[in-house]
């Protein structure tokens, strides 16, 4: 491994900006900093991965002596969204033929423009030649279709607002991605879901698809290693019997579409479900999220029935009065970790929040989380003393919590990847602590 050596003279720079000194300058008034002409190649290119792609950029202008690791990282992530970018990327790209490998993940959002035809031919040798390509997201680009066939690489691909013929590109390419996401902006039948998907039974982890127009009983081919399955039906009844048979062993399921049914248990290994409504499902979940605001008249039989047989561990809804609340204790003898989103105005907040504890005591709940939109609670400014009060009560009134939350800043997505407790933890550290209680401004942990 090469290591540089700088002479007295030599010019550096000494971060990311454009201002530089001599060495000798720089040794006189920063003796702690070190040159980055002095560290070897592989450590320079491992500081430079954690710089933002665009800021790799700017530091490839300032710094000669980095820029080819520079270059590198910069041209690790694309996104191109005009015409501008594509005729200058690709142009920058076929000028050296090596970067093409620098390529991992590239995203191009455009729609077909005559007048820049000429350049198409160019970004296709560069993706054609892209060999380190592993992410790839396409919106629009009909005019993109011959080439995508002969990719290698890629282990998630995106097609985003595409025409249903554009599915062949599915049924021919040799790439075997194990993540595919596609999003129609026709619907019809032309190429149907599984005939576009039968070269990738073997390879495919992660599919999400939107719209299906039907699901045929004609579906036989298997994706056994489908484990995240997310699908929007056209709206009406739809049995989950056909799913279930084309991916035996879905974990996490995320339909977008109300009327789906199922008649027993479909999935043994179940374990998450996020759905905008509730439908019938018998098989167990341990997360279980509904986002369906539409509770007011009072708990529906279909909710009733989705958590009495599905027994979630973790449960997030949302509800414009919380009258579900009660029914928890026998719906969901397993429930530990609950979050409630809910509307209550600032005179109420309080009570409200007692009263659901209240409603809960025949939970061993671990973690409870309450949110109000727009809520005192969530301000930057909230008062603190409120705050821990209104915490200690809910936990005196619930004895089995670790943890309390008033955090409605997290969106959806988050609370998937996080499991409570540990989204309760975030923050603590910067605040004081306050008898048994650590808190910030929006989560409370008990000790």
């Amino acid at each position: 491994m090469r290591k540089r050596h700088p002479s007295p003279r030599t010019t550096v720079c000494s971060s990311t900006s454009s201002r530089t000194f001599s060495s000798s300058r720089l040794d006189k008034h920063i003796p702690q900093t070190m040159s980055l002409l002095s560290l070897n190649d592989d450590v320079l290119e491992i500081i430079i991965s954690f710089i933002p792609s665009p800021d790799a950029w700017r530091l490839a202008q300032t710094c000669r002596y980095v820029y080819d690791a520079a270059v590198c990282q910069y041209l690790s992530i694309v996104t191109i969204k005009s015409w501008r970018q594509l005729i200058g990327f690709s142009s920058f790209v076929v000028a050296e033929p090596s970067r093409k490998l620098y390529i991992k993940a590239l995203e191009v959002s455009l729609h077909y423009n005559q007048e820049y035809s000429e350049c198409i031919p160019a970004f296709i040798e560069v993706l054609r030649g892209a060999g380190s390509l592993r992410s790839l997201s396409i919106k629009y680009e009909h005019f993109l279709h011959p080439s995508l066939t002969g990719i290698l690489n890629p282990e998630r691909i995106s097609y985003l607002r595409v025409v249903s013929k554009f599915l062949e590109v599915l049924t021919h390419m040799i790439s075997r991605p194990r993540y595919l996401k596609v999003f129609l902006s026709t619907h019809d039948d032309e190429v149907p879901f599984w005939h576009a998907l039968e070269n990738l039974t073997g390879c495919l982890e992660t599919l999400d698809w939107n719209p299906i127009q039907s699901l045929n009983p004609g579906i036989n081919n298997v994706w056994p290693h489908v484990h995240s399955l997310s699908v929007r039906l056209h709206r009406g009844r739809w049995s989950l019997y056909h799913l279930a048979r084309a991916f035996p062993n879905v974990r996490r399921f995320k339909p977008d579409s109300c009327g789906g049914y199922d008649t027993r248990p479909l999935w043994a290994s179940l374990d998450e479900l996020e759905s905008n409504f509730p439908f019938v499902l018998f098989s167990r979940v341990r997360r279980l999220l509904i986002h369906d605001d539409d509770f007011s008249d009072g708990p529906s039989k279909m909710v009733l029935h989705m958590l009495r047989h599905t027994s979630p561990v973790v449960l997030s809804f949302g509800t414009y009065r919380p009258r579900l609340i009660p029914h928890l204790q026998d719906l969901t003898p397993r429930l530990k970790y609950l979050k409630v989103v809910t509307h209550a105005d600032a005179n109420t907040e309080h009570q409200q929040s007692l009263s659901i504890a209240r409603d809960l005591h025949g939970l061993q709940l671990t973690a409870l989380c309450l949110c109000y939109r727009n809520s005192w609670m969530t301000k930057p400014q909230c008062d603190l003393a409120r705050l821990v009060g209104l915490a200690q009560q809910v936990a005196a009134t619930l004895p089995t919590l670790g943890y309390v939350g008033f955090d409605y800043t997290l969106r959806w997505r988050d609370e998937m990847h996080v499991l409570l407790p540990l989204h309760f933890r975030s923050d603590f550290s910067h605040f004081p602590s306050t008898g048994n209680l650590h808190i910030s401004s929006f989560c409370v942990m008990c000790e």
